[in-house]
């Protein structure tokens, strides 16, 4: 008796024609933000350069970075306006420095205020400026900027020299009032002296002894009931004015720039939309990059 033959199972048959091949995700070009990163932040060590990815078309700068160099511009901003507000007073002191106008303490005192409150901002402007450089212009500077620095470095050391000038005119006058004060205080126990010597009465003694007994005040030493007033607002006016232009164009870039950046981020969030669509002219940029830094900040940080 004969086993049946096992039959062999037909072999896997590839379907007639190509196999399909899976979708395929598109690529969409992308590039690094341009900031670079400050010394504080962890990640400047391995790599000084913000690793955020963005469209190709994209801002220049990411969310957090847009919203930095927004309010890095207005603080320079805002020094570039109060310091050139000054300007014209510290050129007029340093002028009337140079003929040896100053002949009285308290306007000495005024003049080294000034000058003091003219340095403040032109060193916040001018720290201001170079760390905007340094982090959001990696590429390269504006040479608008540059030569606001150049500018505004030159004006600082001016001031700084008329007012050592000053402190030592202030010493000078005050040596004088001090010496000023020590005769007519020794004219005064002279002639007291005189006096007692020709009195015949202790009553008369004592009336002049009350006479003279008075004591002289020194402009130094008057008493002010001004209090310290808040920073007044101060218009674009005294920058046009001062600031040649070339200067004022590379500002306009700049807040040109960051703000459309803030736009740019303001119609990708869906929760913020009442940025878009604002116009407003370059006296009022500075605000818009407040109005709109301030909105950016209820986004969540990359």
């Amino acid at each position: 008796m004969t086993t049946p033959r096992r039959r062999r199972g037909r072999r896997h048959q590839h379907p007639t024609g190509p196999p399909e091949s899976s979708p395929q995700p598109i690529e969409v070009e992308r590039k690094y933000c341009e900031a670079v990163l400050d010394e504080d932040d962890k990640a400047c060590y391995f790599q000084p350069l913000c690793t955020v990815l963005l469209p190709m078309h994209g801002p220049r700068l990411c969310r957090r970075h847009t919203r930095e160099c927004a309010e890095s511009c207005r603080l320079y901003k805002d020094a570039s306006r109060r310091m050139e507000a000054l300007q014209p007073r510290v050129l007029e002191f340093s002028r009337r420095n140079k003929r040896g106008g100053f002949h009285l303490l308290h306007e000495v005192a005024e003049a080294f205020r000034i000058m003091d409150e003219f340095i403040f901002w032109a060193d916040l402007e001018l720290r201001e400026r170079r760390g905007h450089t340094r982090f959001y212009a990696f590429v390269g500077s504006d040479p608008g900027h540059e030569k606001r620095m150049i500018n505004v470095d030159k004006h600082m050391g001016i001031a700084r020299k008329v007012q050592r000038d000053l402190r030592l005119r202030m010493y000078e006058l005050q040596a004088e009032a001090r010496r000023s004060e020590q005769r007519e205080e020794a004219g005064r126990r002279g002639r007291a002296r005189q006096q007692r010597w020709r009195s015949a009465s202790p009553e008369e003694e004592q009336r002049v002894v009350r006479c003279f007994a008075m004591r002289v005040i020194r402009p130094d030493e008057e008493e002010s009931d001004s209090e310290q007033e808040e920073l007044e607002e101060v218009d674009d006016s005294a920058l046009e004015e001062m600031m040649d232009e070339e200067e004022l164009r590379a500002d306009e870039r700049t807040e040109r720039e960051i703000l459309e950046m803030l736009q740019w981020y303001s119609r990708s969030e869906s929760g913020v939309s009442s940025v878009v669509g604002r116009t407003r002219d370059r006296d009022d940029c500075v605000d818009m990059l407040a109005y709109s830094t301030r909105n950016l900040d209820v986004m969540a940080p990359d």
